[in-house]
C-alpha cells in the first residue's frame, strides 16, 4: 500500500509539472524591465483617434517615471511607468494625473527608435481616448 501512495504521489507531481510546462509553452518569456526605457526621450506628437490633428509633445523616460511634456502644461505630472520586453520589443504603462482630479491612462510600445501607443483621459466623469507616436531623440 505505501509503494502504490508514492507511485501516486509521483504520477501527481508528473502531471503538475506537465500541465505548467504545457499551458506556459504557448506563451513568449517576457521580462519585467522596470527602469528599462529610463533615460529615452521620445519627439513626437499626439492627435485624437482617427483624427488628423496632432500637436507636437516629448515622451520622457527617467527614475522610473514616464512624463509627457506637453500634458504638464494642462497640469499633469510624471507618472511611474511598468514596461516588460521581449527581445527588441518594450511595452509599458504609466498613469499620469493633475491637479484638477484628470488621470491619463498611457500604454505604448517601444520598438527599436520609435514608440506609439494610446491615451485614455477620465476627468469631470467624461473619457477621451487618443494616439500618440514619436521617434528616438537621438
Amino acid at each position: 500500500m505505501r509503494t502504490r501512495d508514492f507511485s501516486r504521489r509521483r504520477w501527481a507531481i508528473f502531471l503538475t509539472l506537465a500541465s505548467v510546462l504545457f499551458f506556459n509553452a504557448g506563451i513568449p518569456s517576457t521580462v519585467l524591465a522596470g527602469g528599462t526605457l529610463d533615460g529615452k526621450g521620445f519627439t513626437g506628437e499626439i492627435g485624437s483617434q482617427g483624427g488628423t490633428k496632432t500637436v507636437k509633445d516629448e515622451f520622457v523616460f527617467e527614475n522610473g517615471e514616464f512624463n509627457s511634456t506637453l500634458c504638464n502644461q494642462f497640469g499633469y505630472g510624471k507618472g511611474a511607468y511598468q514596461a516588460t520586453a521581449q527581445g527588441e520589443v518594450i511595452d509599458f504603462q504609466a498613469v499620469t494625473l493633475s491637479g484638477s482630479g484628470g488621470k491619463k491612462s498611457w500604454s505604448g510600445t517601444v520598438k527599436g527608435d520609435t514608440i506609439e501607443g494610446s491615451i485614455s483621459t477620465s476627468q469631470n466623469g467624461e473619457t477621451t481616448e487618443d494616439v500618440f507616436k514619436g521617434t528616438l531623440k537621438k
